[in-house]
């Protein structure tokens, strides 16, 4: 029932925004770059990533994908665009143990310089055209905050710059999203992207082109050889029709994956595949996108990961709390042994030493609190008081309570 509430929730909030999107005026937006989908392995699901987390591009379609990041990853992503532009980008996430996953991006929508003429036709040299992005990232876990297990979320902020042949506009924008594991296999996704400010290149300001995304994802190991995801993404734009992305991933082995996705609703877009080869913490990825009269698009990501994971680093801290707790356990300090071997159960919920050694502080703790009088199950245990007990003198006293 918790779950279903919770879904229920958060479909309402997705068809929600998205009526609001819907009555809202069409064409009349700028910074077209924002709308162009970055990283190869999305573009070979058909960008249908709302709800995929773990990879440092995460943050281009959903924030909050920033949370399932396991360890520090750069990667760096090359797609060669229509009219002989080209796309860079350059991400960076980093997850922090009790903080959450924090992340910076760089983005440049470039071309080759253009040929400049006066009124009257006489070459004057050369001009730069240029869209560039630089944006900060925050998500995680907001099980510690709100109880809500499964429930992620994170923002972005852009600082955003346009050149063209010597003209600026600058500006800034927001993205906000949420990432729901209802189970270990079905995850639901919601964003909200670009929302903020952009001057002009003339006098008056510019509308950003906001998009709202919600969609699904499955994934799922059928065995240590194949696995397989399967995405969709609702995706409704400030100044556009509503439109839906698909995708599909193949994986074998941890190795290979195959990947095919489509768009459906777009004036060029459809068909798009893609593969990637993942060997440790190294990976690249290509993807092409069929886009009709504009011919052919091609994507490129490599991605590196380095350090120790975030679930190894939690190991480290839950041992670091279970040595403290039987530290104060030979001190005969208890409750303050309980309070520490609870943080490294709360961290590795099945570690069973923290777990055994929790059991027995909870019959210690028990008996230094009962009540004076309460007769004992022995008549040693009534004989002799228990403060202040060793745990030599507690084990004599037939309680097994040596860590």
């Amino acid at each position: 029932m918790k779950h279903l509430s919770r879904l229920a929730l958060f479909l309402l909030v997705s068809l929600g925004i998205s009526g609001q999107a819907i009555s809202s005026e069409r064409g009349t937006t700028s910074a077209d770059f924002l709308k162009i989908g970055l990283g190869a392995a999305a573009a070979g699901m058909g960008e249908a990533c709302v709800a995929r987390s773990g990879e440092a591009n995460a943050v281009f379609y959903n924030p909050a994908g920033l949370a399932g990041v396991e360890r520090t990853l750069i990667t760096a992503t090359h797609l060669n665009w229509i009219a002989e532009t080209r796309y860079e980008a350059l991400a960076y996430a980093r997850p922090i143990l009790g903080i959450g996953s924090i992340g910076t991006s760089l983005f440049l929508l470039h071309m080759p310089p253009i040929p400049a003429m006066d009124e009257n036709g006489i070459p004057q040299g050369e001009v730069a055209a240029y869209d560039l992005g630089i944006q900060f990232s925050y998500a995680r876990d907001l099980a510690s905050w709100l109880g809500a297990t499964g429930l992620a979320a994170g923002a972005n902020l852009k600082i955003l710059h346009r050149n063209l042949a010597g003209l600026q506009a600058s500006g800034f924008a927001a993205d906000l999203g949420a990432i729901y594991a209802v189970n270990d296999h079905l995850s639901l996704g919601l964003a909200g992207m670009n929302l903020g400010y952009l001057s002009s290149f003339d006098s008056e300001p510019e509308k950003l082109p906001v998009i709202i995304r919600t969609g699904a994802c499955y994934s799922r190991e059928f065995s240590a050889v194949h696995g397989l995801a399967i995405s969709t993404d609702v995706v409704q734009p400030l100044d556009n029709s509503l439109r839906a992305n698909f995708g599909l991933e193949y994986t074998f082995y941890r190795l290979v994956s195959l990947r095919i996705g489509y768009k459906w609703g777009y004036d060029s877009d459809g068909f798009q595949a893609g593969a990637g080869l993942r060997w440790g913490n190294l990976s690249l990825d290509y993807a092409l996108k069929l886009m009709g009269v504009f011919g052919v698009t091609h994507f490129v990501s490599a991605s590196a990961g380095f350090g120790a994971s975030i679930k190894e680093l939690q190991r480290d801290q839950a041992q670091r709390f279970l040595r403290e707790a039987e530290r104060l356990y030979s001190q005969s300090r208890y409750e303050k042994a309980m309070g520490a071997v609870e943080r490294a159960v709360a961290i590795d919920p099945e570690d069973p030493t923290a777990l055994q050694l929790k059991d027995k502080l909870r019959t210690v703790v028990e008996m230094l609190k009962m009540p004076a009088g309460q007769p004992e199950v022995t008549e040693e245990k009534k004989s002799e008081p228990l403060e202040g007990a060793t745990p030599d003198e507690l084990e004599e006293k037939g309680l097994e309570v040596s860590p």
